[in-house]
């Protein structure tokens, strides 16, 4: 197989055991073989089967070190694994306007999605974990373009003193996880509108993102360049710094390689876009509650449930006490 034909997925999954997995068949005992590095492009525009497949490819790493994967998303604020949606994001405008709610395994910011913004993978095994290589991939296809991207002490990467992507991670006893983003032609007015607190005066040790000025890379590169010619980068990239790497897309709808289970991708995912996930997973936190124009009452909140509230009206805490606290909010926002 061709170093384009890697570089533009040629693959079909169908073929992944004889042009990819040979190494997944079964060894000799104490003849263990190591394969070289795997590439995917992921089909999939759902944020949660996306995430879900991050972690599903972990499994992956018995014979192949490191895998890389590319995936986009349709609108959706994804949130790190240790924050509050209710500083984070609009959920009231998102809702509104379709834009989905995910929350990662990793930690960092909250980061706004849509198909004009290319995320990028590196899912290792933790002998393999190495930042300088991981990002180097990144700048040099940066750089290939004309461009001087910057690496900051937060591992955010600038053009111009402006941010075009943000990294997280994910560190588990069997693998460890650098995803990132590239704004190449994002919405960035929704993005701002998106990544506003939906309240106000709450108190929490969550995790805060770190606002940033944003560009487009669409903006600062060459007219010529596309989307696809982004992705084929990223892919040839990795390979330069790895090795000739074996490649191909991923369908949800389609065969997946044999070391992914469909129905454990699928379930995983659900449990990703599920109350327990998104909201349940919230570290506690006190807020002042709308109940209507120019009222609020105190409330203290543990994995997304009001524990307790801060009124003497004993009928108040009644009606309140042990709710979830988003179907609360947004019953209550509606009459604000």
């Amino acid at each position: 197989m061709t170093l384009e034909a890697l570089a533009h997925g040629h693959v079909h999954p169908l073929n992944f055991r004889h042009e990819c997995g040979p190494h997944f068949e079964s060894q000799p005992t104490g003849q263990m073989i190591v394969a070289p590095p795997l590439a995917f492009t992921s089909l999939s525009l759902d944020p949660h089967w996306n995430l879900a497949l991050e972690q599903g490819l972990g499994g992956a790493l018995k014979h192949h070190p490191v895998i890389f994967l590319i995936w986009r998303c349709r609108d959706a604020v994804i949130i790190g694994k240790n924050q509050n949606p209710w500083i984070e994001c609009n959920l009231p405008a998102m809702q509104k306007d379709g834009c989905l709610f995910a929350r990662r395994h990793s930690g960092g910011g909250a980061v706004f999605h849509d198909k004009g913004n290319l995320n990028f993978s590196f899912i290792t095994r933790p002998d393999h974990f190495n930042l300088s290589r991981q990002f180097n991939v990144i700048l040099k296809i940066l750089s290939g373009f004309g461009l001087r991207p910057q690496l900051t002490d937060k591992y955010a990467i600038t053009v111009n003193g402006k941010k075009v992507s943000g990294s997280a991670f994910c560190h588990r006893k069997d693998f460890r996880l650098h995803h990132g983003t590239l704004l190449f032609n994002a919405n960035l007015d929704r993005l701002r509108r998106f990544l506003l607190p939906t309240l106000s005066g709450v108190q929490t040790h969550a995790i805060p993102s770190l606002h940033s000025t944003v560009v487009n890379l669409r903006q600062v590169v060459s007219p010529s360049i596309s989307m696809k010619d982004l992705r084929d980068e990223l892919l040839l990239g990795f390979q330069e710094e790895y090795g000739a790497a074996a490649s191909c897309d991923l369908d949800p709808d389609e065969p997946l390689p044999p070391f992914l289970n469909a129905a454990t991708l699928t379930e995983n995912s659900h449990r990703l876009a599920g109350w327990e996930w998104l909201h349940g997973m919230t570290p506690s936190f006190r807020a002042s509650l709308p109940l209507g124009p120019r009222q609020h009452v105190d409330c203290q909140v543990e994995h997304g449930i009001i524990r307790q509230v801060f009124s003497e009206n004993t009928r108040l805490v009644r009606q309140l006490e042990q709710q979830r606290f988003d179907f609360v909010v947004e019953r209550n926002l509606t009459k604000t």
